[in-house]
């Protein structure tokens, strides 16, 4: 009989041990989420803050044609790229990014041409302090490689 007094009582150390263990373990990660709406030529918002670590993205396309949104950077070293897939006039999709180092990053629809006419904005991963000094300054990115040239003859 006190063996088995023993056994239970092991087995009731144990079961509050396993409780007391699952209540103290790690949260999960948050996952922030961000809402983007894509139109001719526009991205809004044009400017985005969140903290380093997951990132939904909810991606509207409010215009006529066909948008993607892409996300690059931080800075030159451009060790985060990025692309969703197509949306189409009307649609919504959502994806996921880690994006795990401060700083500023660029977030733009990479179809051809469309960066160049307005589909560009900044996101900024962490605190205020990494974007740039005056509000409205480029981000630190390349220029969009140029446009081929076409010749034509006449």
């Amino acid at each position: 009989m006190r063996r088995i007094a023993r056994a239970l009582g092991l087995l009731g150390a144990v079961g509050l041990a396993a409780g007391l263990a699952q209540t103290h373990a790690a949260p999960a990660p948050v996952v922030q989420e961000v809402r983007v709406t894509l139109r001719e030529w526009a991205v809004e918002p044009r400017e985005i803050t969140v903290r380093p670590g997951r990132v939904r993205f909810v991606v509207r396309n409010a215009g006529q044609r066909q948008h993607n949104l892409s996300i690059l950077g931080p800075g030159q070293a451009s060790d985060v790229k990025v692309t969703s897939d197509n949306v189409g006039a009307g649609a919504t999709l959502t994806f996921e990014v880690d994006l795990p180092r401060a700083g500023t990053y660029l977030a733009y629809c990479d179809i051809e041409g469309h960066r160049d006419r307005g589909i560009e904005g900044r996101l900024v991963v962490g605190s205020a302090s990494t974007a740039p000094a005056r509000p409205g300054s480029p981000p630190a990115f390349p220029a969009p490689p140029p446009m081929p040239s076409r010749s034509y003859d006449r």
